[in-house]
């Protein structure tokens, strides 16, 4: 998601030639999303367990960052950030099911994991999807909204590996 919008921030004052002031503008409607989905999240969380929103997240994300590719306009651009950062429906999920799963005394080491991980993707993707972006001679999103489509999609596939619905884990084995 860092590296989603930084390329978005960078597209926007790029090749759509919006000032810096304009672009903050433009992606407070993201900000938003980001602290709606959030909430949204705990009480899917509580009513459907973690697997409901962190597919919903992630599904969404993808979708919002296949809108991204094709985007060649303002409307497009934004529709699509607002839909990539429905992700954070997942983000509290995830850091459910990280806290709850491993014994009690490890739940510090769990969430020291955790954060690292969040932090050291974050800083990843920005390097990888800022270096796409400005890699070919016009900037476009197309090459790394495409990756970040992949990872999304590779995280419903790891979601769906790894959790399962609660009906499901009540069965005798």
């Amino acid at each position: 998601m860092y590296g989603t919008l930084l390329c978005l921030s960078l597209y926007l004052q790029g090749p759509l030639h919006q000032s810096a002031f304009a672009t903050g503008m433009l992606t407070l409607p993201l900000t938003v999303t980001v602290g709606l989905g959030a909430t949204a999240s705990g009480r899917l969380t509580a009513r459907f367990g973690a697997r409901v929103p962190m597919l919903t997240g992630f599904s969404l994300a993808g979708l919002g960052a296949i809108l991204l590719v094709a985007a060649d306009s303002l409307p497009l651009v934004l529709a699509g950030g607002v839909v990539l950062c429905c992700c954070s429906i997942a983000m509290p999920a995830m850091t459910s099911v990280a806290m709850s799963t491993p014994p009690e005394e490890h739940t510090g080491l769990a969430s020291g994991v955790l954060n690292t991980a969040r932090q050291t993707g974050g800083a990843l993707g920005t390097a990888v999807l800022g270096t796409l972006l400005t890699a070919g001679s016009a900037m476009s999103l197309s090459v790394p909204m495409t990756v970040v489509a992949l990872g999304y999609a590779a995280a419903v596939g790891c979601t769906l590996l790894a959790t399962r619905p609660r009906d499901l884990a009540a069965l005798p084995r």
